[in-house]
């Protein structure tokens, strides 16, 4: 029979690989909406809203598992910050699901629209979402506080792209590129990319939580770079 510490050490190796599984999951829900958006593809649309009930099934006993071993575990130190951390993580993930559902939703319908528009931005925005959100699984992967910092940094930087996302619309909109439905549909894509650089970036500070036992929420960016020295990000 296992001891108490290897039993705990057998359940947080478990719910480490499912983190990682829920995670892996989201980043391809999100590459899917951004590829479904950029090349009109209704079929790789559809499949990105159907996969999100087993995302949310996820959530759900990933939530429930971390409470069971709380509760029955004890855990403390590192195994406690694994647990801290897996809670936020799971809804932000949760949540990233929802923004490439509304993207793939929204891609869906743009099918029925014309548009002389050039949505390279949009490409942009969207491979920004994508990396952002990969390079923040990794860190919490790898315990990289360095990249985790350094993801926190950019966050300015994600939203100034959405800014000019939006300020492009409005100038399409006022030049008859498209109609007042089709940058309706442009917004609300703008606006959920955003949002899932924004929760990528949450995931960044999760990351750091688990590997430096800091809350980045709580801690001035200058300040924190004073610890680390901030390298280039690197996407897998």
């Amino acid at each position: 029979m296992a001891s108490p510490e290897t039993h705990l050490q057998q359940l947080m190796d478990d719910l480490r690989g499912r983190l990682l599984t829920m995670a892996a999951i989201t980043r391809e829900a999100t590459h899917d909406a951004v590829a479904a958006l950029m090349e009109q593809d209704r079929d790789k649309a559809t499949a990105v809203i159907d996969g999100d009930a087993a995302l949310d099934r996820m959530e759900v006993e990933l939530d429930d598992s971390i409470m069971q071993i709380l509760a029955r575990a004890q855990p403390v130190a590192c195994d406690l910050r694994l647990l801290l951390s897996g809670i936020r993580l799971i809804s932000d993930l949760e949540r990233i699901g929802d923004e490439a559902v509304s993207v793939a939703q929204r891609a869906a319908l743009m099918g029925d629209f014309s548009a002389t528009a050039d949505l390279t931005w949009l490409g942009a925005l969207g491979h920004r979402a994508e990396r952002t959100l990969a390079d923040a699984v990794r860190a919490f992967r790898d315990g990289d506080a360095k990249l985790a910092l350094t993801i926190r940094s950019q966050q300015d930087e994600n939203t100034q792209m959405a800014v000019a996302g939006f300020q492009h619309i409005m100038r399409d909109l006022q030049a008859g590129n498209v109609d007042a439905w089709y940058a309706l549909h442009l917004i609300l894509i703008t606006r959920a990319l955003e949002r899932v650089c924004s929760r990528a970036v949450n995931v960044a500070e999760h990351a750091y939580f688990l590997a430096e036992g800091v809350n980045l929420k709580h801690v001035p960016l200058s300040e924190a770079k004073e610890r680390h020295v901030v390298g280039d990000v690197s996407s897998v």
